[in-house]
């Protein structure tokens, strides 16, 4: 098959390739590559270039293009598709066991989608040139003077097979596939999944630049992108509408392992009881409307509420920094996306 590379992951040192029939997340040992860079000179010099910002040499993944695939022709937004789906399958499953203090060194922490940026440049397909192209600038630079290097805010990391969701990953995938070769017009189930994937591949990158520190507005926000990514997601279309109680519904119907998490036995709004998912995006849905409607706020609003007693003499800020609303945004959609997906 007639693979070629059309985008590069520099801050993924990948362990083995995410396939599809046309597009693949691959390591740059791959045979597919190695064969590009044993024939291409100036791509094997794009590749050996890349280093982190204290210089230590890294080995960037790719996606790679499958030319052969009937249809070929493939756009941004669904290499950005591409892109989320592996966000969504590994991000929330890292931050899940970081929480639970199973993320060890098997698995690594990977607790921001920064990690799958998609780099600026890219040789173009005759392998004479690196294409730069941002929503600022577009320009060209010479391969044998270009310097990559992964992004400052984020250590390059290794990527296992075993940091993915592996369910996940698969039926995302298969409904990917299916939206790209469907040439009628899409199902309007089918667009909001992957709408609600894309905000949240916002809604996990890291809340603030490094120069300005991060302030609770940063953190705001994040919790607003979120409850954006759980709305888009159970948007019935047309003139519907999407709000707290659709997304209730949705995770009532989450298949719970813990049962008594699954109790109705939360007070929610509208003076009703639900699951503990319901519960915690109750909260999280007042946290987004003070700080998008600009009422006043803390620090302590960014904190989820407690549904037990704190125990006698424990530390309450130990307690806060464990209990931040946005830590647990990323869970609670993946068990948003195990109900909307049917899985289980």
């Amino acid at each position: 098959m007639n693979w070629t590379p059309i985008c590069l992951l520099p801050n993924i040192d990948l362990d083995e390739p995410v396939e599809s029939d046309f597009l693949a997340l691959v390591p740059s040992s791959d045979s597919r590559v190695q064969e590009i860079t044993k024939e291409e000179d100036k791509f094997h010099k794009f590749l050996e270039c890349f280093t982190d910002p204290s210089g230590k040499i890294i080995h960037p993944a790719l996606i790679l293009q499958n030319k052969d695939f009937e249809g070929c022709k493939i756009s941004s937004e669904f290499i950005a598709y591409f892109r989320d789906i592996i966000v969504a399958s590994t991000v929330p499953y890292s931050i899940s066991r970081i929480i639970n203090g199973k993320n060890g060194k098997t698995y690594g922490q990977i607790a921001c989608s920064n990690y799958f940026s998609i780099y600026s440049g890219m040789i173009s397909n005759d392998y004479e040139w690196i294409i730069v192209s941002t929503p600022a600038f577009t320009g060209l630079h010479n391969v044998d003077e270009f310097k990559g290097q992964s992004s400052p805010e984020s250590k390059p990391v290794k990527l296992l097979d075993s940091n993915f969701d592996q369910p996940l990953l698969h039926e995302l995938l298969c409904l990917w596939i299916d939206l790209y070769k469907n040439k009628k017009k899409p199902e309007w189930k089918s667009l909001a999944l992957f709408r609600s994937l894309n905000m949240a591949n916002q809604a996990l990158l890291i809340p603030a630049n490094a120069d300005a520190g991060g302030t609770i507005y940063d953190y705001g926000r994040t919790i607003a992108l979120w409850v954006s990514a759980f709305e888009i997601l159970i948007h019935p279309g047309g003139n519907g509408d999407a709000n707290t109680y659709k997304v209730f519904a949705l995770l009532d119907s989450v298949p719970w392992i813990d049962k008594s998490s699954g109790h109705k036995r939360f007070n929610t709004r509208g003076n009703k009881r639900r699951n503990l998912g319901c519960w915690i995006y109750d909260q999280m849905y007042t946290c987004r409307n003070n700080f998008l409607h600009g009422n006043p706020v803390g620090d302590s609003d960014l904190n989820l509420q407690s549904s037990r007693k704190p125990a006698e003499n424990s530390d309450p800020n130990l307690r806060s920094s464990r209990r931040r609303i946005y830590h647990f945004a990323p869970i609670l959609y993946r068990l948003a996306l195990t109900a909307f997906l049917n899985l289980s």
